[in-house]
């Protein structure tokens, strides 16, 4: 989930929320990318158009544009503390998440983070 995050503020500091492949590499290797970028299209959080070829482990996608859903993630996910709250929760529940239960996760603790104060 930390390359979905880390996809995602890429692509917020882009043109109109347009990223470039070649921006999203760093620490993962290419298809790593495509295809957390695919998971995300079909999640809903962006735009992509479909890139999967013969030579692909699975499915692989090329970010277009952030979407609605994926500006909400940007600012549930923005804050480092409720970042790595929500880490440590997934991770204590036994590592494995989806895109919509981190998202609801991730309301809850802003939730409760906002009404704190």
């Amino acid at each position: 989930m930390d390359l979905v995050r880390q996809i995602l503020f890429t692509a917020e500091q882009g043109d109109e929320g347009y990223v470039t492949d070649r921006e999203l590499s760093g620490s993962w290797d290419d298809h790593t990318v495509a295809h957390h970028v695919w998971l995300m299209w079909k999640a809903g959080l962006v735009d992509a158009i479909d890139v999967t070829h013969n030579g692909s482990k699975g499915p692989e996608a090329s970010l277009q544009t952030i979407l609605p859903a994926g500006h909400d993630f940007i600012e549930l996910a923005r804050n480092e503390k409720v970042w790595k709250t929500a880490m440590t929760k997934v991770s204590k529940a036994g590592g494995g998440m989806t895109i919509g239960v981190l998202t609801a996760l991730l309301t809850e603790l802003v939730k409760s983070s906002v009404l704190k104060e």
